[in-house]
């Protein structure tokens, strides 16, 4: 017999609302109209190519070589104070997080990526 709290079902409920968001995010993310490096800076066009890489991976179940693009990704976007940037591969690794069940982890990519978006 499953018992469930209301603070199970709430924080369940939540991380499902967050998911769903992100995942519309990248959405809108891809069918924008501006393209992924369109900078001259090198390390940012690095950044958007292993962030478009990790998105790849995530959706051919590559979630260990997904962490380590996106987490590359996230360091040069940090480099370059690129917040749209960072907010996306946030959200990512957060969805790769809540992919493979760890929730914590999840929640923890997933605030400071809506912090970056209000």
């Amino acid at each position: 017999m499953k018992i469930l709290t209301v603070n199970h079902k709430k924080s369940t409920f939540i991380l499902f609302i967050l998911h769903s968001l992100i995942s519309w995010h990248l959405v809108a993310l891809f069918l924008s109209p501006v393209g992924f490096a369109q900078t001259v800076d090198n390390r940012l066009y690095r950044a958007d190519l292993l962030l478009r890489l990790g998105i790849r991976q995530h959706q051919t179940a590559q979630f260990a070589a997904a962490l380590v693009s996106l987490q590359e990704a996230l360091q040069l976007y940090q480099q370059h104070k690129n917040a749209i940037g960072e907010a996306n591969t946030l959200g990512i690794l957060g969805k790769i997080y809540f992919t493979l069940g760890q929730y914590g982890q999840a929640i923890g990519h997933y605030q400071p990526t809506f912090r970056r978006c209000n």
